[in-house]
């Protein structure tokens, strides 16, 4: 899971995380597949899809930005 993933990369030596991240960032586009699938079939209301929408833009916008930083420390 997602939040297994992220606490193995604030684990992991600097070296290796900007690849754990990815490896995130790909895991966290699973889920906004399931949660887009979720909202298509009437199973997350408009109202709380539209709450999961901007907390996920706010979740990808932290791990874009872990991302660059960890490219900077493999440099």
């Amino acid at each position: 899971n997602i939040l297994d993933c992220i606490i193995s990369i604030n684990l992991a030596p600097n070296s290796i995380k900007a690849k754990q991240i990815i490896n995130a960032m790909a895991l966290f586009d699973k889920l906004k597949a399931r949660i887009q699938m979720g909202y298509e079939l009437k199973l997350i209301t408009d109202k709380k899809y539209g709450f999961i929408i901007q907390n996920n833009a706010q979740i990808l916008k932290m791990l874009a930005g872990w991302s660059k930083w960890a490219r900077r420390q493999q440099e």
